[in-house]
Protein backbone atom coordinates (compact mmCIF):
# COMPACT_ATOMS: atom_id res chain seq x y z
CA UNK A 1 0.00 0.00 0.00
CA UNK A 2 2.81 2.44 0.80
CA UNK A 3 4.60 2.19 -1.99
CA UNK A 4 1.82 3.54 -4.12
CA UNK A 5 1.23 6.19 -2.03
CA UNK A 6 4.75 7.13 -2.77
CA UNK A 7 4.31 6.90 -6.66
CA UNK A 8 0.99 8.58 -6.43
CA UNK A 9 3.18 11.97 -4.82
CA UNK A 10 5.83 11.73 -7.04
CA UNK A 11 3.69 11.62 -9.54
CA UNK A 12 1.69 14.59 -8.55
CA UNK A 13 4.45 16.52 -7.57
CA UNK A 14 6.05 15.53 -11.08
CA UNK A 15 2.09 17.08 -12.64
CA UNK A 16 1.74 20.07 -10.80
CA UNK A 17 5.76 20.80 -11.27
CA UNK A 18 6.69 20.23 -14.32
CA UNK A 19 3.12 19.24 -16.48
CA UNK A 20 2.95 16.02 -18.67
CA UNK A 21 6.54 15.53 -18.65
CA UNK A 22 6.91 15.90 -14.66
CA UNK A 23 3.89 12.93 -14.29
CA UNK A 24 5.64 10.58 -16.41
CA UNK A 25 8.97 11.23 -14.54
CA UNK A 26 7.52 11.68 -10.93
CA UNK A 27 6.01 8.21 -11.61
CA UNK A 28 8.97 6.33 -13.11
CA UNK A 29 11.02 8.45 -10.21
CA UNK A 30 8.59 6.75 -7.62
CA UNK A 31 8.75 3.79 -8.47
CA UNK A 32 12.59 3.89 -9.00
CA UNK A 33 12.94 5.01 -5.37
CA UNK A 34 10.61 2.16 -4.01
CA UNK A 35 12.66 -0.47 -5.77
CA UNK A 36 16.07 1.26 -4.00
CA UNK A 37 14.43 1.80 -0.71
CA UNK A 38 12.64 -1.95 -0.84
CA UNK A 39 16.02 -3.22 -1.83
CA UNK A 40 17.91 -1.17 1.13
CA UNK A 41 15.31 -2.48 3.87
CA UNK A 42 16.18 -6.25 2.78
CA UNK A 43 19.39 -5.69 3.02
CA UNK A 44 19.40 -4.52 6.65
CA UNK A 45 16.82 -6.77 7.58
CA UNK A 46 18.37 -9.67 6.46
CA UNK A 47 15.59 -11.18 4.55
CA UNK A 48 11.91 -11.28 4.33
CA UNK A 49 11.95 -12.84 7.80
CA UNK A 50 13.27 -10.29 10.35
CA UNK A 51 16.52 -11.09 11.63
CA UNK A 52 15.68 -11.81 15.00
CA UNK A 53 12.72 -14.38 14.30
CA UNK A 54 14.78 -16.24 11.99
CA UNK A 55 17.43 -16.87 14.02
CA UNK A 56 15.50 -17.91 16.76
CA UNK A 57 13.31 -20.34 14.70
CA UNK A 58 16.47 -21.40 13.52
CA UNK A 59 18.41 -22.00 16.75
CA UNK A 60 15.20 -23.89 18.04
CA UNK A 61 15.52 -26.02 14.90
CA UNK A 62 18.46 -27.19 15.47
CA UNK A 63 18.19 -28.06 18.74
CA UNK A 64 15.51 -29.91 18.09
CA UNK A 65 16.33 -31.61 15.13
CA UNK A 66 20.25 -31.33 15.35
CA UNK A 67 20.53 -35.11 13.68
CA UNK A 68 18.53 -34.22 10.77
CA UNK A 69 20.38 -30.96 10.10
CA UNK A 70 23.92 -32.78 10.87
CA UNK A 71 22.80 -35.42 7.48
CA UNK A 72 21.74 -32.44 5.53
CA UNK A 73 25.12 -30.69 6.14
CA UNK A 74 27.00 -33.07 7.09
CA UNK A 75 30.60 -31.12 6.67
CA UNK A 76 29.09 -27.60 8.02
CA UNK A 77 30.59 -26.49 11.13
CA UNK A 78 28.71 -25.02 13.50
CA UNK A 79 28.11 -21.23 12.07
CA UNK A 80 27.52 -22.48 8.60
CA UNK A 81 24.80 -24.98 9.92
CA UNK A 82 23.07 -22.05 11.22
CA UNK A 83 23.09 -19.64 8.04
CA UNK A 84 22.29 -22.60 6.44
CA UNK A 85 19.22 -23.62 8.15
CA UNK A 86 18.24 -19.79 8.00
CA UNK A 87 18.78 -19.57 4.38
CA UNK A 88 16.36 -22.26 4.05
CA UNK A 89 13.79 -20.35 6.19
CA UNK A 90 14.13 -17.39 4.01
CA UNK A 91 14.14 -18.98 0.93
CA UNK A 92 10.54 -21.33 2.04
CA UNK A 93 9.07 -17.38 2.45
CA UNK A 94 10.66 -15.77 -0.58
CA UNK A 95 9.18 -18.94 -2.38
CA UNK A 96 5.83 -18.40 -0.76
CA UNK A 97 5.93 -14.44 -1.82
CA UNK A 98 7.22 -15.03 -5.28
CA UNK A 99 4.31 -17.97 -6.02
CA UNK A 100 1.87 -15.60 -4.42
CA UNK A 101 -0.69 -14.47 -6.99
CA UNK A 102 -1.61 -11.40 -5.24
CA UNK A 103 -0.67 -8.34 -5.04
CA UNK A 104 -0.64 -8.07 -1.52
CA UNK A 105 3.02 -8.88 -0.01
CA UNK A 106 1.55 -10.06 2.86
CA UNK A 107 0.18 -12.67 1.44
CA UNK A 108 3.10 -14.51 1.31
CA UNK A 109 3.18 -14.89 5.03
CA UNK A 110 -0.24 -17.14 4.62
CA UNK A 111 -0.31 -20.38 6.30
CA UNK A 112 -1.27 -21.90 3.07
CA UNK A 113 1.23 -19.53 1.27
CA UNK A 114 4.08 -21.13 3.30
CA UNK A 115 2.82 -24.76 3.15
CA UNK A 116 2.56 -24.87 -0.45
CA UNK A 117 5.78 -23.02 -1.19
CA UNK A 118 7.39 -26.00 1.51
CA UNK A 119 5.72 -28.35 -0.48
CA UNK A 120 7.19 -27.16 -4.16
CA UNK A 121 10.95 -26.98 -2.46
CA UNK A 122 10.65 -30.73 -1.34
CA UNK A 123 8.95 -31.58 -4.29
CA UNK A 124 11.80 -30.09 -6.29
CA UNK A 125 14.67 -31.13 -3.80
CA UNK A 126 16.17 -34.47 -5.13
CA UNK A 127 18.80 -35.15 -2.31
CA UNK A 128 16.55 -37.26 0.52
CA UNK A 129 18.40 -36.17 3.48
CA UNK A 130 17.54 -32.38 2.20
CA UNK A 131 13.76 -33.72 1.51
CA UNK A 132 13.54 -35.03 5.25
CA UNK A 133 14.96 -31.78 6.64
CA UNK A 134 12.48 -29.76 4.82
CA UNK A 135 9.86 -31.25 5.99
CA UNK A 136 10.82 -31.20 9.33
CA UNK A 137 11.91 -27.47 8.84
CA UNK A 138 8.09 -26.85 7.52
CA UNK A 139 6.27 -28.31 10.20
CA UNK A 140 8.55 -26.46 12.50
CA UNK A 141 7.89 -22.82 10.93
CA UNK A 142 4.40 -23.81 11.28
CA UNK A 143 4.46 -24.59 14.67
CA UNK A 144 7.24 -21.77 16.09
CA UNK A 145 5.57 -19.05 13.73
CA UNK A 146 2.18 -20.31 12.95
CA UNK A 147 0.83 -21.29 17.17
Amino acid sequence: MVPYLVIGVATLIGLFGWGLKGLILGAIGGWLFNLLLGGILLLFSGGLVPRKVRKQATRRFIVIHRDLARSAFPDAAERELQRAVERYIEGIFKRASIDNKSMDLDAGWDRAAIQAAAAALIAEERRPEIKSFLTALEEHIEKEMYP
